[in-house]
C-alpha cells in the first residue's frame, strides 16, 4: 500500500513548511481551546488530495496498459510517452484529429505526432478513418 498511498511523500518534499502548518507544540489537551486548525487542516487536506491524484493517475495507466496487452493477446509493447498519452487522449474523448495535435503536443512537429501514430496503427492499437487532415484516429477494435 505504501507504493500506492503515502502521505510522507507529500510532506516529506517540503519539511519546513510541514513544521510550519503544524504549528504549536506541547500536548494536545492543553492546546486543543487555544489553537485555529484551519491552516493544518488546509494544509492535510491538500496533500490527501494530490497523493489521491497520484493514485488516480496510475489507476489509469494501469487500466490502460492491461487493456492494451489484452488486445495485443498479452505481447509486451514498449510505448512511448508520446503513444500513451495519443491512447490517454483517444480513450477520454474518443477520437484524435490532427487539429488537436498542437494542443496535446505544444513543442512536437505534427509529423513528429504522425510518426508516433504510425507505430500505433501498425501495432493495431489505433486505427485510422478518413483521410489527411480530416483523418480521426480512434482506437481498435481488436
Amino acid at each position: 500500500m505504501f507504493n500506492l498511498f503515502s502521505f510522507e511523500n507529500y510532506y516529506n518534499q517540503n519539511v519546513t513548511r510541514y513544521y510550519q502548518t503544524v504549528g504549536e507544540l506541547g500536548n494536545y489537551y492543553d492546546l486543543v481551546d487555544k489553537i485555529d486548525f484551519t491552516n493544518w487542516l488546509e494544509y492535510f487536506t491538500e496533500g490527501l488530495s494530490i497523493e489521491l491524484g497520484k493514485i488516480k493517475e496510475r489507476i489509469e495507466k494501469i487500466s490502460i496498459d492491461a487493456s492494451l496487452k489484452q488486445r495485443l493477446g498479452g505481447t509486451p509493447l514498449l510505448l512511448t510517452e508520446r503513444q500513451i498519452k495519443i491512447i490517454e487522449y483517444i480513450q477520454k474523448t474518443g477520437f484524435l484529429q490532427n487539429q488537436a495535435f498542437k494542443s496535446l503536443f505544444p513543442m512536437v512537429s505534427e509529423d513528429t505526432v504522425l510518426n508516433e501514430l504510425k507505430v500505433l496503427l501498425k501495432a493495431g492499437i489505433v486505427r485510422k478513418s478518413g483521410k489527411t487532415k480530416g483523418a480521426k484516429y480512434i482506437m481498435s477494435s481488436k
